[in-house]
């Protein structure tokens, strides 16, 4: 056990894949509130155990007190395929957690285009969690989304209560880490089903880089720096999934803790990223291939025809989603990439009108040259070339997209889309009308939505072996409509709309590591420059991949 701050609480349920059995949660440093509060709240446990190494917690306001052992205990735990968690987080504290733990995304110490600016502390997160299932690196970032103030709905209805204090905040914390170990199983069952862990079936990953028809190059071996593997088990990719909580009372408040709230709506997407380093011929450039599926869970908030409301029939729907964002930008410390670094080769889906039942979001990008892939430090090079492909396909009834890429920043490098819901539209307030209660809202904006964005960024050699950002910001805007200014005849009525100001924006964000150019493979050029192109300490024929 590293130092004496550290705890271990049993929290059963699951193990990470390497053996071992029940789960047990090691609380590393200090933490400002007693951990066992939120701990034994979330796990439902009562007592400490003594155990081995297991997933670790992290107050993130206390990362700048770990001693040297704690942060060689969380290393080792990341290496070893445990799950790293730290709340209450900025930014800039993730960059110096991500060095820490020597994450293939770290930001090398002292390097301005790798970290932020000075004083400049970036985003803050609620809970962060960091973890390596075989060759692919998995995060998590979550945002609990309440206001500074609960909202109540008008329209006839009685405002809910207020925030509530600070110990429920933390038990959210505890409650998102027992989820998302509870998941980890089954992340590591998509993977095996993705083909993206070693030892897989790579169907879909020679599918996705185009390589059905090359099969010498897909299952060729290549020697690395520390092991050998095939091109496959290095073309991974690193994920990031996402989360924004909003809280609901029963009687139709908006935006308090997630704890204390009756119902939660879960808004969340998952960005799987690969990246190449191509010797093209129009020079050396870095291929970033993005995919972003979303998981927009409305149904809790939603409410209509409460008991109570001064209206009669379906005159009040609240709170349905109207308007979702997604602005995707590259960034290096705190600055967002123009287009003279960047640039934006392709992105779907394109504007779509509601009338159209489902969309596909489908590219197919091909990359010419020698292409260089990186994991873990280890550099390889395929002859050639690559290309990437992905097409999915997806249910959108009475919902618009509009593509804005390229409009939302002042950069120009912008992949951004809108998605707006059809609305509610008033009708009569009287069982005679014939047009009776509020009408035409779209099923999606209270159901599960589940749109899916690709796109490929082509990037300078500048920051070749450097760590990059893509930053997502996501708003979201939800709504109360109820029926208002009715005529005497009570057939013909008006409507109010009352918009949260629960909808962010909320900017998560992934770092990638970019590779290092190719070097090889034999008979290539670089492998009799006298350069070490892929920067692993050897040049021409005393590398491996010449």
């Amino acid at each position: 056990m590293p130092g004496s701050d550290a705890r271990f609480y049993f929290v059963g349920g699951c193990n990470n894949g390497n053996g071992g059995g029940d789960d047990q949660a090691v609380l590393l440093g200090e933490h400002r509130q007693d951990p066992s509060d939120h701990i034994h709240a979330a796990f439902n446990v009562s007592e400490d155990i003594e155990g081995g190494l297991n997933n670790v917690i992290i107050d993130g306001q206390n990362l700048s007190g770990l001693t040297a052992g704690e942060i060689q205990f969380a290393k080792d735990a990341y290496l070893a395929g445990y799950i790293v968690i730290i709340y209450d987080v900025t930014e800039a504290q993730i960059e110096e957690l991500l060095q820490l733990i020597d994450h293939p995304s770290k930001f090398d110490e002292g390097a301005v285009m790798s970290s932020l600016d000075d004083a400049d502390s970036g985003e803050f997160y609620e809970v962060l969690t960091l973890e390596r299932i075989g060759g692919v690196n998995w995060s998590s970032i979550a945002h609990i989304g309440n206001l500074e103030e609960a909202e109540s709905v008008t329209g006839g209805f009685e405002p809910g209560t207020g925030l509530p204090d600070e110990e429920i905040r933390y038990q959210f914390h505890a409650l998102h880490m027992k989820q998302w170990i509870n998941q980890q199983k089954s992340r590591a069952q998509e993977l095996v089903d993705d083909g993206l862990v070693l030892g897989a079936d790579a169907t879909a990953v020679i599918n996705r880089f185009g390589l059905t028809e090359r099969p010498d190059e897909t299952s060729q071996t290549v020697t690395r720096s520390d092991q050998s593997g095939s091109v496959l088990d290095i073309t991974t990719a690193d994920i990031q999934t996402n989360y924004v909580y909003t809280g609901f009372t029963s009687n139709g408040t908006i935006g308090v803790s997630t704890s204390s709230a009756d119902e939660v709506n879960t808004y969340q997407f998952t960005s799987k990223a690969w990246i190449v380093t191509a010797d093209t011929p129009n020079g050396i450039f870095s291929f970033l291939f993005i995919n972003e599926d979303y998981t927009l869970a409305s149904s809790n908030g939603f409410l209509k025809n409460k008991e109570g409301s001064a209206a009669f029939s379906n005159a009040q729907q609240y709170w349905y989603l109207s308007n979702l964002t997604s602005v995707n930008t590259l960034a290096v410390g705190s600055t967002t990439l123009d287009n003279s670094e960047v640039t934006l080769l392709d992105n779907k889906p394109d504007t779509n009108q509601a009338s159209t039942v489902s969309v596909t979001t489908s590219i197919d990008t091909s990359v010419s040259g020698t292409v260089g892939v990186d994991q873990d430090g280890a550099n390889a090079s395929v002859s050639g070339g690559v290309s990437w492909g992905t097409s999915e396909t997806y249910e959108k009834a009475n919902v618009s997209i509009n593509n804005k890429s390229l409009s939302e920043t002042t950069t120009g490098t912008d992949a951004s889309w809108e998605y707006e819901p059809a609305a509610a539209e008033p009708g009569g307030q009287k069982a005679a009308c014939n047009n009776l209660g509020l009408r035409g809202l779209a099923d999606l904006s209270h159901e599960t939505f589940t749109p899916s964005q690709a796109f490929v960024y082509r990037i300078s050699p500048d920051y070749v072996g450097e760590t990059i950002k893509l930053k997502t910001k996501i708003s979201f805007q939800m709504r109360n409509t109820y029926s208002s200014g009715c005529n005497i005849f009570g057939c013909s009525c008006g409507k109010t709309d009352q918009n949260s100001s629960a909808n962010g924006p909320w900017t998560f964000t992934h770092a990638i590591a970019v590779p290092e150019p190719p070097e090889g493979p034999s008979g290539d050029a670089t492998c009799s420059d006298g350069i070490d192109n892929d920067n692993d300490g050897n040049t021409d024929s005393a590398d491996n991949q010449c």
